[in-house]
C-alpha cells in the first residue's frame, strides 16, 4: 500500500468531523490553480473556509475543490458545514460581496439570523494574512 494511501481514511475522516456550533470569525474564499489533468491544464478552484473559535484559535474548516467558483457551489460548502453541527457565524469575510451573490440564500440555511459579512476587496492566497486587519467594508 503506497503511502498516500493510508493517508486516505485520515483525510476523510477529517473532511466530516463535527465542527464547533458557533464560530465569531469565519473567513471563506477560493483559490484558482491550474492543474494537468490527462496530458492537458485544467483551472481548478479550491474553497477554504477558515474559523476562528471563541478560544482565539484559527482551524481550517474545510476544503473544497471544483472546477470553478460561483455561488451554488459556495451553497454546497455552507450545507456541508451545516450538516457538520455548525449552526451559527457572527461574523463571514469574504473577498467581495458577489462571492455569495444572492445573501437570501445563506439565509436559507438559518432562516432567523443573518450573519454580518465583511467584504476585504482581496483576491489573492494572501487573503488571510492578517484577516483581521484586511476588511474594507462590513455588510450587516
Amino acid at each position: 500500500m503506497a503511502n498516500h494511501e493510508r493517508l486516505i481514511p485520515e483525510i476523510k475522516a477529517w473532511q466530516q468531523r463535527p465542527l464547533d456550533s458557533h464560530y465569531p470569525f469565519v473567513w471563506l474564499d477560493a483559490i484558482h490553480y491550474k492543474v494537468k489533468q490527462d496530458g492537458r491544464y485544467a483551472s481548478k478552484a479550491v474553497y477554504t473556509v477558515l474559523g476562528l473559535n471563541f478560544e482565539g484559535r484559527k482551524e481550517i474548516l474545510g476544503l473544497y475543490l471544483s472546477e470553478t467558483e460561483g455561488a451554488n457551489f459556495w451553497l454546497s460548502v455552507l450545507t456541508d458545514l451545516n450538516n457538520r453541527r455548525l449552526q451559527d457565524i457572527l461574523i463571514a469575510c469574504v473577498p467581495s460581496y458577489g462571492l455569495l451573490a444572492n445573501h437570501k440564500r445563506e439565509r436559507d440555511l438559518s432562516p432567523d439570523r443573518s450573519p454580518a459579512l465583511c467584504s476585504s476587496g482581496k483576491r489573492s492566497p494572501g487573503s488571510f494574512s492578517d484577516p483581521l486587519h484586511s476588511t474594507k467594508s462590513v455588510i450587516l
